[in-house]
């Protein structure tokens, strides 16, 4: 059992950095965050029961009035990131694109985020709505992720 400690900018980085292609893992967001602490924070399938990492996500100061959004994220064939919840909405990708803007100088790792996908469930676990927008990733780097092909043409 992983103890989780409350997440960084730093243990994201990490956590993005070991997501190969097909993993899925546990996600918290909110994208109004505003401190020093990460917008979204992950946690892989397997590595525990997931309310000791939701406990800790819930130790990030978020703005009254914020839901942070929780649920699924996966990484596809081609290495983007995907994250599946209820409470996700258009312009949580604005916000994670000005964060990862403003983090990546330091937290290289945060490329991953780059080409994110935000899908809106319903309560029915249907797709409402798929937000993405390359134009907002512009200036963040196209990451090598492992178990795509391009990280395999890259060896």
């Amino acid at each position: 059992m992983t103890d989780f400690a409350v997440p960084s900018v730093e243990s994201l980085s990490i956590a993005l950095n070991d997501l190969p292609a097909g993993q899925r893992a546990w996600f918290w967001m909110c994208s109004h965050v505003e401190s020093d602490r990460p917008a979204i924070a992950l946690a892989p399938f397997g590595e525990s029961e997931p309310q000791p990492f939701f406990d800790a996500a819930g130790e990030i100061s978020i703005p009254i009035g914020s839901l942070p959004a929780t649920g699924i994220a996966t990484v596809d064939a081609d290495g983007c990131l995907n994250l599946a919840s209820f409470l996700i909405e258009k312009g949580d990708l604005e916000r994670l694109a000005f964060f990862t803007k403003r983090h990546i100088s330091s937290y290289p790792g945060l490329s991953r985020l780059r080409d994110l996908r935000l899908v809106r469930l319903s309560a029915e676990h249907t797709i409402v709505e798929v937000f993405e927008d390359p134009l907002l990733w512009s200036g963040i780097p196209k990451p090598i992720v492992e178990g795509t092909t391009r990280a395999q043409l890259e060896k």
